[in-house]
Parts: C-alpha cells; sequence; structure tokens
C-alpha cells in the first residue's frame, strides 16, 4: 500500500534546490520537520571545510528505553539538482526528464522521517533517537568527514543511501588509497658533463614499471595517472 504521506513529503523536499555546499534550505526545512517531532536540533560548520554555506544537522530526541540508535542520510545532490519537477507515472516516481529525480540521497531522508514519525505515532516506548543529515556527500564526503563523532551517544547508525530491495543491508563499502610523488631531476649538459643530470622522467617509469595494475586481488584494484 503506497504512503501518501512519505511521498508527498518527498515531492516537497525533491522542489527544493539543493547543490553540494548549498543545503541551507533543506536544511532549515528538514530541521523543522524534526522539530515538530520534539527533536533538540544543533549544527555544526562542516561548510567551511570545503566552501560550503551550510553546516550537518544533527537531530537528537531522548527516549524512554535505556537504549540509542541512530539514522543518517545526505542532503546534497549531484548536479542537475535545480528546478525538479517529479511527476507519478503508472505508480512510478519520475523527474519531468530536464533534470535528476533526487532519489539521492532524499528517498533516505524521507524514509527516515516517516519511520521516526509513524515510530512516535505508535505512542511505543522508543529508544533514544540520533538523527544526522550531513552536507556536501556528492563532493566528497566532506560533510561526513568534518562531523565531530563525539557527539554521537549511539554505537550502532544506520546509513540510508543504497539501491536495492528493501531490507538489504551493505555493511562494507569501496575505499581508496592515494599515493602520490614527485620525482625531480637535475639538468646537465649533454656533451660535457652528462653523468652529472637526473633524468626524472625514466626514473618515474622505472617506478611506476615496478608497480602492479589492474586487479591485484578479489577486492582491490590498482592504477595510476
Amino acid at each position: 500500500m503506497k504512503n501518501q504521506r512519505m511521498l508527498d513529503e518527498l515531492t516537497e523536499l525533491m522542489r527544493i534546490d539543493v547543490s553540494s555546499g548549498q543545503e541551507m534550505e533543506i536544511a532549515d526545512c528538514l530541521a523543522a520537520k524534526l522539530e515538530q517531532m520534539g527533536f533538540s536540533i544543533t549544527r555544526d560548520e562542516a561548510g567551511a571545510t570545503f566552501g560550503g554555506v551550510c553546516g550537518n544537522v544533527l537531530a537528537v530526541r531522548e527516549g524512554e528505553r535505556d537504549s540509542v540508535v541512530c539514522f543518517c542520510s545526505h542532503m546534497d545532490r549531484v548536479p542537475g539538482g535545480i528546478g525538479i519537477k517529479p511527476v507519478e507515472e503508472d505508480g512510478i516516481l519520475r523527474s519531468s526528464g530536464d533534470t535528476i529525480l533526487a532519489a539521492d540521497d532524499l528517498s533516505g531522508v524521507a524514509a527516515i522521517l516517516e519511520g521516526v514519525r509513524q515510530a512516535i505515532e505508535s505512542g511505543k516506548a522508543l529508544p533514544k533517537l540520533e538523527i544526522l543529515f550531513t552536507v556536501g556527500e556528492e563532493a566528497g564526503l566532506y560533510g561526513a568527514k568534518a562531523f565531530d563523532v563525539s557527539l554521537l551517544t549511539s554505537k550502532t547508525m544506520y546509513v540510508l543511501d543504497s539501491p536495492g530491495r528493501i531490507g538489504r543491508i551493505v555493511n562494507g563499502a569501496p575505499g581508496r588509497a592515494l599515493l602520490e610523488a614527485q620525482v625531480f631531476g637535475k639538468a646537465a649538459h649533454a656533451g660535457n658533463e652528462p653523468e652529472k643530470g637526473i633524468d626524472a622522467a625514466k626514473i618515474m617509469a622505472e617506478m611506476l614499471a615496478t608497480m602492479e595494475t589492474g586487479r591485484l586481488d578479489e577486492n582491490t584494484t590498482s592504477n595510476f595517472s
């Protein structure tokens, strides 16, 4: 059965113009919604770390049970997220065709909001709830990198930012390590004293020739550029 309230909220959020570093309007909207559900709101200055205007939003609601759980999603979207006009066709939500839909990751945001709302409306005793909405995810996880995790009391965080069937859980994700090397050559007269020169291009080529590239094992790939 379709949850019309969640669909309406999702399309409401999609219509808000957002880009990485420009999340203030949607952050204000989400903070207001969470305050209406009894959450206290704090924000940080994560945006300043990458030229953005908005920080992460942390919402906390004290619970009746002796436990804590945290939910997380990001507020920004990839380029093309301005002027979105979501339309529903045959039970499928689409953009009007000239923009993205911003389901990444507003579907996660809307699921968190509706899930928490329904839990509160159930009247059951709930654990302490912590909700973190981050900025700059699509630009390089800047909000998450800048967030002070000591502000969280939860030992478990559910990040709603993955496609697939409902109930699918991802417990690992790709990582990347970068190694940058610079080789400085030394000029020498090619006729009088070539042995005093240092050929930086040759040295770099010899270094690269010793490096394994491609698929190193089942979980690791390597390349250079």
